[in-house]
């Protein structure tokens, strides 16, 4: 199993090796990663894939998925990745964001819940 965290540079890297240490190293190569509000630069992600496996591979991705807009550049590099991999992509959505869309408890709250059902559309809009 080899790990990287990229968004536009390499934040932290998981060699495969022998021994079941494997989760404990990821531990302690991602705890000191810190997120940063930038976009992640996906054209980069199926070189760097060539440089660690040269075989076909399970590669997995995982994003936060934001919007149609930031997905786009994900599903251009996909066909690159998947002509030799198998690849699965995750995503991971706030788990309040439907709670937040239900709730029209006050002027503040009708706002939030507005923001809250655009980022739904738009992660239902990624998934399709």
């Amino acid at each position: 199993v080899d790990m990287v965290a990229h968004d536009r540079r390499v934040r932290a890297r998981v060699r495969a090796g022998s021994g079941g240490d494997v989760v404990s190293r990821m531990v302690d190569a991602l705890a000191p990663v810190d997120p940063e509000l930038l976009e992640t630069d996906w054209t980069a992600v199926p070189a760097l894939v060539r440089r660690i496996v040269s075989q076909r591979s399970l590669v997995v991705l995982l994003t936060a998925i934001d919007s149609p807009g930031s997905a786009r550049a994900l599903l251009q590099v996909l066909p690159q990745l998947t002509r030799t991999h198998h690849v699965l992509v995750a995503a991971v959505v706030d788990p309040g964001l439907a709670e937040r869309a239900a709730d029209r408890s006050g002027r503040a709250a009708v706002y939030r819940a507005a923001a809250a059902e655009r980022a739904l559309l738009d992660v239902a809009r990624v998934e399709a």
